[in-house]
């Protein structure tokens, strides 16, 4: 009876175990519950659009991966977390194939792959179409909507040259006439700064040999020697480490970057390339506010592969996903395949320095393209009342079926009276004609906003002078100052001022207390 029952114990603890294990080792058990199926376009579809919303069926995952490529099996991951079960991604080209997979991702770090689905794109397709990207939504008084997006082809390149007319706009479900609501839509190239990295191969390790390293350096001040007046450039540098030589520069310090660069002397034998790339992306940034909008991109300049293997080529796909990355080939040692899937806005080879201009100048014009994909839309909507509303943004005639969306509030929103106004918002739409100013200088900040323009051409503004007041112009237009009491104000002095509409001709007084 006694062995009975230690026998009985230990059938218990061991169905215990495995009960145990089953539940936090999901692939332990039956994995079709996981697995993808039921793909959309159905596997081996043809005739599908450039732009298709890829969707599957898979129970129990938290999330999913999704590689998508033009290759059999793919291998460039689109997205590494997705939390639907559907994905819309960009096929580009006529009558090509692509090629897809569904990976659910499981509880404790487990994951399922399902099969690999294909479709093709459809015949003579002349024109993929757009993509918009919206960046900022928001109101200013009196009754403004200001968004601000980008748009694109289905390959990520800019797309410059549109303007009010390419596109349609419908508020609330109806199109908003041009001439009523002064729509607006204008590129936004002035406020644009880019920031550049340059990611410098200074390895030993290579079969190219000791010699590539000087070809590389002088590809890279081949490029610094061509920087934007908006632009921006650090320059790191890896063999088996990865360092800062210089933090990001202006244009104003070339000779500093071109210095950094050549500085560069040969580092350790090993290659640390896939840890490189994923340094240099947590590093790009991007910024959109009102008055910046700033973009990143990394140039990596190499001659060989990723010898270190300390990081993975799917950590390095996935760490420059949604980037701007360039990859520069030197040499005879490199893996064109890496490269070009690192490199997701271009990969060049340079054999020889004959081809360094048109190779920068193809990044170059790419550049310029971002730079001037960005687009303003404003307009004076008709809606009043502290009631949501819907906005949707379209291109005319775009074959990529594609808009931007968003909804706004029109809290607020009031029907002025045209001339200048100062620091006018919605809880105070008639702004403030009194400041006052300390004698310890401490400054004030001023928007100064013509409401009734309807020229087309905006505003700039022009300010009188006193002794007693300094004006620091923060923009140049005059619409954002910063006035504070100089040492000639004296207590009780009250100061009147003019500022002026250049293009409408509207005047108004602004007036100033020293206290």
């Amino acid at each position: 009876m006694r062995n009975l029952r230690v026998l009985l114990i230990i059938f218990s603890i061991t169905l215990l175990f495995y009960g145990c294990e089953e539940k936090s080792n999901p692939a332990a058990a039956d994995v079709s519950q996981y697995r993808p199926a039921n793909p959309y376009p159905p596997d081996g579809a043809v005739r599908i659009d450039n732009l298709v919303t890829l969707a599957w069926e898979a129970e129990d995952a938290d999330s999913f991966m999704v590689l998508f490529d033009r290759v059999n099996p793919p291998v460039k991951v689109v997205k590494p977390v997705v939390e639907e079960n559907k994905l819309s991604v960009f096929a580009a080209g006529s009558s090509t194939p692509y090629y897809w997979q569904v990976v659910s991702l499981l509880p404790g770090g487990y994951s399922v792959a399902g099969d690999v689905w294909s479709f093709t794109t459809k015949d003579n397709t002349p024109d993929p179409g757009f993509i918009i990207k919206k960046h900022l939504m928001f109101t200013v008084p009196p009754n403004k909507v200001k968004i601000l997006f980008q748009v694109v082809d289905l390959n990520n390149g800019g797309i410059t040259n549109l303007s009010t007319g390419d596109f349609i706009i419908y508020e609330d479900g109806e199109s908003i006439p041009d001439y009523e609501s002064n729509v607006a839509i204008a590129g936004s190239p002035n406020n644009f700064k880019l920031k550049t990295l340059l990611m410098l191969d200074n390895s030993t390790s290579l079969t190219g040999g000791p010699d590539n390293l000087p070809t590389i350096k002088n590809a890279a001040v081949s490029y610094v020697n061509s920087m934007f007046s908006q632009e921006e450039i650090a320059v790191y540098k890896f063999s088996s480490a990865i360092d800062l030589v210089l933090d990001f520069t202006p244009v104003t310090g070339q000779g500093n970057i071109i210095n950094a660069v050549n500085s560069l002397n040969y580092g350790a034998p090993s290659t640390n390339l896939y840890g490189a790339v994923i340094k240099g992306a947590s590093e790009l940034t991007e910024i959109y506010t009102e008055d910046i909008i700033e973009q990143s991109v990394m140039i990596i300049f190499t001659d060989g592969d990723d010898t270190q293997g300390s990081r993975s080529l799917d950590d390095a796909v996935n760490a420059v996903y949604g980037k701007y990355v360039y990859t520069v080939g030197i040499g005879q040692a490199i893996n064109p395949y890496v490269l070009s899937l690192i490199g997701n806005r271009g990969y060049y080879f340079i054999d020889d320095s004959s081809v360094l201009d048109s190779v920068f100048n193809k990044i170059e014009t790419d550049i310029a393209n971002l730079a001037n994909s960005f687009y303003w839309l404003e307009y004076s909507s008709p809606k009043r009342g502290n009631v949501e509303h819907s906005i949707h943004l379209y291109i005319k005639n775009n074959p990529a079926n594609t808009h931007l969306e968003g909804t706004f509030s029109s809290a607020g929103f009031f029907d002025p009276v045209p001339g200048i106004y100062f620091s006018s918002s919605f809880i105070n739409p008639q702004g403030i004609d009194t400041y006052y100013l300390k004698t310890d200088g401490t400054a004030v900040s001023i928007n100064v906003t013509t409401y009734g323009n309807t020229t087309g051409t905006a505003s700039t503004y022009s300010w009188g002078t006193n002794p007693s007041v300094n004006i620091n112009f923060v923009k140049s237009d005059g619409s954002l100052v910063e006035v504070n009491a100089s040492s000639a104000a004296s207590v009780g002095q009250t100061i009147t001022m003019a500022v002026k509409d250049n293009i409408t001709g509207f005047s108004r007084d602004i007036n100033f207390v020293i206290y």
